[in-house]
């Protein structure tokens, strides 16, 4: 029996658990080089989805019918630092967002991630340079794609494939491989090596990943099928938890053709497994060919170029969207206002606070101004008491 989460996000706000709304979209026409404004939409019925559907192949067909006549950064330390040993990391094209590898290490354990085996080895590097190999983990059926290594956790991203033997590849060592890929997220704890937690995408192609701190963002493609059963993407847990990307979830661009689906997934990562959480959207298209991704510290910029046919022409729009990653959080400070009222002050980026008053009454107003002298954040308290219409 299938489980369905609903997360509670605002209607304004698209959250990858700390992914927040599309701040900034825009559609540039190649013709004029016209930069306009579009919206999206959230999808919220199948008959909607389907609708959508069936438009982006209508254009495309009617068209082709008528044609034929009928500089890297070193990556930041994952805590070796403090053990005293100096190794080299993956290059980072960007600060503070990190990228796989196939080797990872925090020079005392060298992690290797044997792809066409689907298995991740660990060696032990003793004093003297020489290594051992203390663990091998092998994933059944998998292709492994790359790995990141955390202080607590291995994080290791992969393809899982289903094979049924076909009779005519019997006399071949390779069998015969059915369906599209799962990509497989899974977190391995560093002290006994084991999985503690496993986010699985069906039907899913990758287009790219990262890892801001200890929050891991991916990026997918779906195919979509019209008049599919239930269009709705499939993700299951390690303990069996099945769950779909709702209908509320699911968002169109006005004026962009659909035919495929873009899955952004995020993981929230934490020192309890359990307390390990995800969150899914899915954003109808461009086709996966002609998508590109840009991830910095604080934004994720998807880059989709849309082709839109007439009866007797075509040509192309570009879609930029961009989302602000919450997920930075500084430590909460306190204040005192000129008559004695405590106030919490939390930052989210530099610059991007949330305020609590002691009461906690519903006081979570995010403010981009940077506080820097007291003036400032009197003004700020200003601000947020008008806006709750308090004295």
């Amino acid at each position: 029996m299938k489980k369905s989460f609903k997360p509670k996000l605002s209607r304004f706000i698209v959250s990858l658990f700390f992914l927040g709304m599309l701040t900034s979209l825009a559609s540039c026409k190649t013709k004029s080089d016209l930069i306009t404004k579009t919206k999206m939409q959230q999808v919220k019925t199948k008959q909607k989805f389907n609708e959508l559907v069936k438009e982006g192949n209508k254009s495309t067909n009617e068209y082709y019918d008528t044609i034929a006549g009928g500089d890297a950064v070193p990556e930041s330390d994952t805590g070796a630092g403090t053990k005293g040993r100096d190794f080299t990391g993956t290059n980072e094209q960007v600060a503070g967002v990190s990228e796989a590898d196939i080797i990872k290490t925090d020079g005392y354990q060298i992690y290797y991630l044997a792809r066409e085996r689907g298995a991740l080895q660990v060696f032990d590097v003793a004093d003297d340079k020489s290594i051992t190999l203390s663990k091998s983990l092998t994933f059944a059926d998998s292709y492994g794609i790359g790995m990141y290594l955390l202080p607590e956790y291995v994080v290791v991203i992969s393809e899982k494939y289903e094979y049924v033997l076909l009779p005519e590849y019997e006399e071949f060592w390779l069998p015969g491989w059915f369906g599209y890929a799962t990509t497989a997220i899974t977190v391995i704890e560093r002290t006994n090596h084991q999985v503690v937690y496993e986010l699985n995408i069906k039907d899913n192609i990758i287009i790219d990943h990262r890892v801001i701190d200890n929050n891991l963002f991916l990026v997918g493609y779906e195919y979509i099928t019209i008049d599919e059963e239930d269009p709705r993407p499939e993700i299951s847990l390690l303990d069996g938890t099945e769950t779909n990307i709702g209908y509320n979830d699911i968002y169109y661009f006005e004026d962009t053709p659909v035919h495929g689906m873009t899955k952004i997934i995020g993981l929230k990562l934490a020192a309890d497994p359990q307390a390990i959480t995800f969150n899914a959207k899915g954003f109808l298209g461009a086709n996966y060919g002609y998508k590109q991704v840009y991830v910095s510290q604080t934004d994720l910029y998807l880059c989709d170029s849309n082709w839109l046919f007439t009866e007797n022409s075509y040509y192309s729009t570009l879609t930029i969207s961009q989302f602000e990653l919450n997920i930075k959080l500084y430590p909460m400070s306190v204040y005192y206002t000129s008559k004695n009222n405590k106030v919490y002050l939390r930052e989210y980026h530099h610059g991007v606070f949330v305020v609590f008053n002691l009461t906690k009454k519903d006081i979570d107003i995010k403010i981009s101004k940077t506080i820097r002298v007291e003036k400032d954040l009197s003004n700020l308290i200003k601000i947020i008491k008008k806006a709750k219409g308090l004295r």
